[in-house]
């Protein structure tokens, strides 16, 4: 079975890391909440009747520690107690195995995505878009704008260009309002390649589940639509009743160490993303103004 270990500067890191926690928590080395911590980032497994997170032995801990080469998925969960991103601490000088080469190829999900006809400008807007990804690593981006104006089509000529620097793209609209549960049981097991089917049972659990996916993977998310989550007519972005959870999801998200991006669609702005935005240089927001006059004449000369 394929193991990893550290570079030496991620070893580095970890014993930095593991330090930094001990001061914080005062756990010693062999203390059980390292595992626990672990558990949470691996996958649901059955056991009996139950459904329970997958187990990790003080032994692997030792051996993560002493970098002796563990499996992916416990190297994987350390790092994330640990807040450290994985592809940064692992040796790239090891040999790959075929399994693990194929997992960097993309993986699309994109039927829920509109089929955009045409594309007028936004080259400013789309270079914007592909900067604060590429380059600059956010976590979660908001693109604004009222009904109309581009929004579904600008993320989508986005993706065919960015489309190689991810391992999973899914598209999900929010049009229907759908519940928070739908979105993450679907999101997870797309991510997870179909392999994880049996999820925890609360909110936050699941969207452990999906950080976790974000951190392994280079994965991008787009939702679609989501003024449709929020109260008619309300210009503050407060979610409709039984739809908190996807604040609590997106603030997750903006706030987590990891390697993916949310990309967000929204005719209104959401409930503190202004906020979060001030403190965390990794989320944006990007509010798309009407076409210019040479571009808005293209589209109707060609379509009335």
């Amino acid at each position: 079975m394929k193991t990893l270990k550290a570079s030496s500067e991620g070893l580095n890191k970890i014993k930095e890391a593991i330090k930094q926690i001990q001061r914080e928590k005062g756990w010693a080395l062999d203390n059980k909440n390292w595992l626990d911590e672990a558990s949470k980032f691996l996958p649901i497994v059955k056991n009996g009747k139950k459904e329970v997170p997958d187990t990790v032995s003080i032994g692997t801990w030792k051996r993560f520690r002493n970098n002796t080469g563990v499996s992916p998925k416990y190297f994987q969960a350390f790092c994330q107690v640990l807040g450290l991103n994985w592809e940064e601490i692992v040796d790239n000088t090891q040999p790959v195995s075929s399994d693990l080469k194929n997992t960097f190829t993309v993986s699309s999900d994109l039927k829920n995505a509109p089929k955009v006809t045409y594309f007028y400008g936004r080259t400013k807007e789309l270079d914007t878009l592909k900067e604060w990804i590429l380059q600059d690593k956010c976590n979660l981006i908001l693109l604004l704008g009222r009904g109309g104006i581009g929004k579904t089509s600008l993320s989508v000529k986005l993706i065919k260009e960015i489309k190689n620097n991810f391992e999973y793209i899914t598209w999900q609209s929010l049009e229907a309002s759908p519940k928070i549960e739908n979105i993450l049981e679907d999101s997870i097991k797309f991510f997870s390649d179909q392999q994880e089917t049996i999820l925890p049972e609360t909110l936050d659990k699941k969207i452990n589940r999906l950080i976790h996916y974000f951190a392994s993977s280079r994965c991008l998310l787009i939702l679609d639509n989501a003024e449709s989550i929020l109260q008619s007519g309300n210009q503050t972005g407060k979610y409709q009743g039984g739809y908190q959870g996807y604040g609590n999801l997106f603030r997750r998200i903006a706030e987590s160490s990891h390697q993916s991006c949310l990309l967000i669609t929204s005719r209104e702005k959401l409930q503190g993303i202004d906020l979060i935005a001030k403190k965390n240089k990794t989320i944006k927001i990007l509010e798309l103004q009407g076409l210019d006059l040479k571009n808005s004449q293209k589209i109707f000369t060609e379509y009335g």
